[in-house]
């Protein structure tokens, strides 16, 4: 049985779930989240391998014989003094401890991606150079492996918008990359996908801040994929009779869930699937779609650290199970 290691974060209960399975196939498993820093690093080039403490134990990379990208990064946190007794004025030891940082920064920036390089040499499910994705980039390349995607633009101009208005009657408004979340006080804040209609119009200045808008897409139902190792298990979500999802699944309705159920993609869209997954390179990777009213796919996105216990519990696919039977054995 593998040794493995899991890079997720706290309260992400799929990782959970994963880690329960693994101890109950006799496995082992040990977590790393990104809220808390490993520290004392020693990398041995020659053996390729990485010591380290974490929560006041050691451990060695090398020990490890699969890693689960979850979610979330490794945290490089070393700590040292000031040592700066340069003969200086004020406002020049400010400067000067500035550019360190800088420097510091940079060097712990290196350490960090040989350490990604590291474990992409393991038996890996997820990426760390994956865990972040380019919106634009991925509804491009949809795009050449054949998927049909919203028409998009990104645009600062008000004219551009009342173009588009006036060709499509309404069309959606969300982030470039990724959704804002602010702590304020008790409060959170959240940017969900919004419809932008004519009336939001005379509110925009001739020049705003560059944002994404893309035509409004009627569904019949949303389709939630899991990719893993080139299969993709799928559910149909009938999001668009309940007002608070019908635009955006996030702002779910927990009084009237929407009804989630198993279904099968045509071939032809999991044979794209698949293509644009390996140009993206990865193996794993939740997959939003529309089916829409005259019967379309429209490819909408990809989250590599994606989603996916909704899925798994509704459709009966035991998804950590899976995972954690790959951890384990080191097979696909």
């Amino acid at each position: 049985m593998n040794a493995v290691l899991i890079i997720s974060e706290e309260g992400d209960s799929s990782t959970d779930w994963v880690i329960h399975w693994i101890l109950a196939l006799n496995g082992s498993a040990t977590r790393i989240n990104k809220e808390i820093s490993i520290c004392n690093i020693t990398v041995e080039i020659g053996k390729s391998d990485i010591k380290f403490m974490y929560q006041g134990q050691p451990y060695s990379l090398s020990n490890f014989d699969a890693i689960w990208y979850r979610r979330g990064f490794v945290r490089i946190n070393e700590v040292f003094a000031d040592n700066c007794d340069l003969d200086v004025d004020r406002s020049e030891r400010h400067e000067i401890i500035r550019q360190v940082e800088k420097f510091k920064s940079s060097e712990l920036f290196a350490l960090e991606e040989y350490i990604n390089f590291l474990i992409a040499t393991k038996y890996l499910i997820g990426s760390p150079s994956g865990s972040y994705l380019n919106k634009l980039i991925v509804l491009k390349l949809a795009q050449t492996v054949g998927m049909q995607i919203p028409e998009t633009i990104v645009t600062s101009r008000k004219d551009y918008i009342k173009e588009n208005l006036e060709k499509y009657g309404s069309v959606i408004n969300k982030a470039i990359n990724r959704t804002i979340s602010i702590k304020a006080g008790r409060r959170y804040i959240f940017g969900f996908t919004r419809v932008f209609g004519e009336g939001h119009l005379g509110k925009l200045s001739n020049s705003f801040f560059p944002s994404l808008f893309q035509s409004k897409i009627e569904k019949r139902y949303e389709i939630r994929i899991f990719f893993l190792f080139g299969k993709s298990h799928a559910m149909a979500i009938f999001s668009q009779s309940n007002s608070k999802t019908n635009i955006d699944l996030r702002n779910y309705d927990l009084e009237k869930p929407n009804r989630c159920v198993p279904y099968k993609l045509p071939i032809p869209i999991e044979h794209k699937i698949k293509r644009l997954m390996k140009r993206l390179r990865l193996n794993s990777g939740s997959i939003d779609m529309i089916y829409t009213r005259d019967n379309k796919y429209v490819f909408i996105e990809v989250n590599p650290c994606g989603q996916f216990e909704m899925l798994s519990y509704n459709c009966n696919y035991y998804l950590e199970k899976e995972i954690a039977k790959l951890l384990t054995n080191g097979k696909k």
